[in-house]
């Protein structure tokens, strides 16, 4: 309806403009057709009368005339106040509907200064269409007290008046509808800020998290860290990792470990990844104490010179020391 409304308000305009030249035209006819009769009737009348009485007459008359363009003036005035009060309610009635439809294409905005924006407009809208109700029952008593009878005025009030209704009940529904989009909106907004809080606890628990599982890896690191070096003895000797001897060389003698070692000499590794050790020489002895049950030397079988040591048990070997020091010779 508002859109209909919208595109023929031009036309409707022409409507008016139209309608009000032919009816003007037709008071005016009416006007001059009663001052036309009531001449042909003083005419008629002077004809049978003496001097004396025609002067009478004519003075009647002249009164008669006079009273009848002063009634004629009074319509005519009535009759272009009730043209312009019309012509008045058509265009409220078209701004109502420009305005309606504004605000039908304006409901896609998703913020509070929309919604505030589109109440006022509907408030004026409201005001709009008690101004043209207003009118149209002033209209409706102007045309009472006059004797104006043209049908199509009480047709067009008529029209109208059923259109104003219509924009009475859609102006409501629009505004049942900004308002429920509005708490739409609020719900969402208070769903985005709930995942907002939520998030960012869930985030501050997961960098919690990490640092906890960074800490606990490193500290596994360096429990499962453990660090060897092979070599003669004068090579670990001359790199400070053992002291001093006694016996004779391969039997009986004692090779003690330079605790204070600089950990540069050593290879780094991990228990988890540590189980075979290749070693070229002839002869090997561990230096460091560990269990003889927690490791094997395993002889290669292509190689006389190449030997292995194999860690059977990690978790025992590594018990006593998380150093490995073997003494080789060739």
């Amino acid at each position: 309806m508002a859109l209909f409304w919208h595109n023929t308000k031009h036309k409707r305009k022409i409507s008016i403009n139209t309608y009000k030249s032919v009816a003007m035209k037709i008071q005016n006819s009416k006007t001059s057709k009663a001052l036309l009769a009531l001449a042909a009737f003083a005419t008629v009348g002077l004809a049978s009368c003496s001097n004396g009485e025609k002067q009478k007459v004519i003075e009647e008359q002249t009164v008669s005339i006079q009273e009848m363009k002063s009634e004629i003036a009074s319509r005519d005035s009535a009759f272009n106040e009730v043209l312009n009060m019309l012509s008045q309610v058509e265009d409220q009635v078209a701004t109502i509907v420009e305005k309606e439809n504004l605000i039908a294409n304006a409901q896609t905005g998703d913020n509070a200064d929309n919604k505030d924006k589109l109440l006022k407009e509907l408030t004026l809208i409201d005001n709009l269409v008690a101004q043209s109700n207003e009118t149209i029952e002033n209209l409706k008593g102007k045309l009472r007290n006059t004797d104006l009878k043209l049908s199509g005025f009480q047709k067009r009030i008529n029209q109208l008046t059923e259109d104003l209704e219509q924009r009475s009940v859609m102006i409501a529904d629009l505004r049942s509808e900004v308002l429920r989009k509005d708490e739409q909106i609020n719900m969402i907004a208070s769903r985005y800020d709930s995942i907002q809080v939520i998030s960012t606890s869930q985030v501050r628990e997961i960098n919690t998290k990490d640092q906890e599982i960074e800490l606990l890896t490193s500290v596994n690191d360096d429990l499962n860290t453990v660090h060897y070096a092979v070599g003669s003895f004068k090579d670990l000797k001359e790199r400070g990792l053992v002291s001093k001897e006694g016996g004779f060389l391969w039997f009986g003698r004692t090779i003690d470990l330079n605790e204070s070692a600089l950990g540069d000499e050593y290879i780094e590794t991990d228990i988890r990844e540590f189980f075979k050790l290749p070693i070229e020489a002839d002869k090997i002895e561990l230096v460091t104490e560990h269990p003889a049950d927690s490791y094997v030397i395993v002889q290669d079988e292509n190689e006389s010179n190449i030997k292995y040591l194999e860690i059977t048990d990690p978790k025992k070997f590594w018990q006593v020391s998380k150093y490995l020091v073997i003494s080789t010779k060739s």
